[in-house]
């Protein structure tokens, strides 16, 4: 699979691609977290250079955060015009869609352009929260651009052991080393699941008689090493509560021990096959199992349409798993595409105890999800291809089409915002008063996010839109 199969017709997509993502983020407005990340910590000062920004994730690796790689990419962005944000974010976004694509992408032209318009479909019909996930400056930071993270470190595992002929070149490897460090100091479960799948590749390459290049190992070492020194920050080990959980440490180190029991059930397969027909059923039970501990004090969440998703999400992979198994495809892929089922549950068991789960936290098993799908219907007869694109893509474009007017929507009622802020900024005014924002679809950020209210000491976001703009008090109405 070389660079042939970029057919003049897929170039012109990720290009399509790259405009619409890029053009929906110039038209989403800093919103919630925005606003604080805004400023030095407890203070209503703003950070000047980049000295600022590494004392103040140094605050906040012993007080509030560990994540402080993306939260320094955050506040980054936020002291610089918000455009660069944008045009960079587009470029995250399509690396993300290429990367996407390169999972799941065959020999086959004419079954790749499909397949990559099934890519965007499922990404932007599953992904709950979408606005929050790659529109968002903070929520596309921390987990847009680290699925970005995720799919290029794991790209050269899965190529390794999905292929002989795959042999990248020495820039490319020095560039998965730099991706490997990062990604692993980013994200305390999509990082997780994405070095517990390199881990688990690795293995089943030894498994397959297949001598794993050398640089694997390294990439592999520098993620742990990234990871250690994520869960070492001192707000994890001083106890402080991350996630809203108590005991953040434990949890995941549990959800790791229980990618390698069940990986133990796929290499078991390997030797025996025929336990295959049993693999859909592991994976239907293992959900239930999550529902069952991680609802079990918060049932309204099954309901809730953020959350509402992922139980659709999990019977599209179960439904094009089964057929998978029943039509006896190729082994590898099934491999793969459990590993990454059982990966991406992992990824939201680790907030099994939390009182906190933003609907955004499970962007790591959509998109495990969508690669998992795709990976297994490529090697379906083309005219069932077809049809499952059909299907999804007329959803996507109904949704499309919902979602961008609600992002229109949004954008101009922030510039009736900003036109009220600017006359009162002219007037000398320091007390005003706002419409809050009305929306309907995930496709815009504010979707699940605070926005203001209507008494100033009730509503956190109220006091840190009006020292951004500069004004004493901000009401909602």
């Amino acid at each position: 699979m070389q660079n042939s199969n970029f057919s003049k017709k897929i170039k012109i997509a990720f290009a399509v691609f790259f405009i619409v993502m890029t053009v929906l983020t110039f038209l989403t407005p800093i919103c919630g977290d925005d606003f604080i990340y805004s400023f030095n910590d407890s203070s209503t000062v703003r950070p000047l250079n980049l000295y600022d920004i590494y004392f103040n994730m140094t605050m906040q690796r012993v007080y509030v955060t560990a994540r402080v790689v993306s939260h320094f990419l955050v506040e980054l962005f936020l002291m610089l015009p918000k455009y660069i944000f944008n045009i960079i974010n587009g470029i995250v976004c399509t690396i993300t869609l290429y990367y996407l694509f390169c999972f799941v992408k065959t020999d086959n032209k004419s079954t790749n352009f499909t397949l990559l318009l099934l890519c965007i479909s499922l990404l932007w019909v599953l992904m709950p929260v979408f606005g929050q996930i790659f529109f968002w400056l903070d929520g596309s930071i921390n987990y847009g651009w680290c699925i970005a993270l995720i799919l290029s470190y794991l790209y050269p595992f899965y190529s390794s052991f999905m292929r002989d002929d795959y042999h990248p070149k020495t820039i490319s490897i020095i560039a998965y080393a730099l991706f490997a460090v990062i990604l692993g100091a980013y994200s305390e479960n999509g990082s997780l699941a994405a070095i517990g799948i390199s881990a688990v590749l690795i293995v089943l390459m030894l498994i397959y008689k297949k001598r794993p290049p050398v640089y694997l190992f390294i990439n592999l070492i520098l993620a742990i090493c990234g990871y250690v020194f994520l869960m070492t920050a001192p707000v994890i080990l001083n106890g402080n509560k991350v996630g809203g959980s108590t005991s953040t440490l434990p949890i995941l180190l549990a959800a790791l021990l229980g990618v390698v029991l069940l990986t133990a059930v796929i290499v078991l397969a390997v030797k025996k096959p025929v336990l295959f027909k049993w693999a859909p059923i592991v994976c239907v039970l293992l959900w239930i199992v999550s529902l069952a501990v991680f609802f079990r004090e918060k049932p309204i969440m099954l309901i809730s349409s953020s959350y509402s998703l992922l139980p659709t999400a999990v019977c599209l992979y179960a439904a094009i798993a089964s057929w998978g198994v029943y039509k006896k495809i190729n082994a590898k892929a099934l491999i793969v595409s459990f590993l990454l089922f059982i990966a991406g549950i992992c990824s939201i068991l680790v907030f099994a105890l939390a009182i906190y789960f933003p609907a955004r936290s499970s962007a790591y098993l959509i998109v495990f999800i969508i690669i998992g799908t795709l990976i297994i219907l490529r090697e379906f007869d083309a005219k069932l291809i077809k049809t499952f694109r059909t299907v999804i893509v007329t959803l996507f474009v109904m949704s499309f089409i919902l979602g961008c007017a609600d992002i229109i929507s949004v954008h101009f009622q922030t510039q009736d915002r900003m036109a009220i802020i600017s006359q009162a900024q002219a007037s000398g005014e320091k007390v005003i008063t706002l419409n809050k924002y009305h929306y309907y679809s995930k496709y815009t950020a504010l979707y699940g996010i605070d926005d203001i209210g209507e008494d100033p000491s009730m509503f956190w976001i109220n006091r840190y839109m009006a020292d951004y703009y500069y004004m004493d008090t901000i009401y909602g109405r």
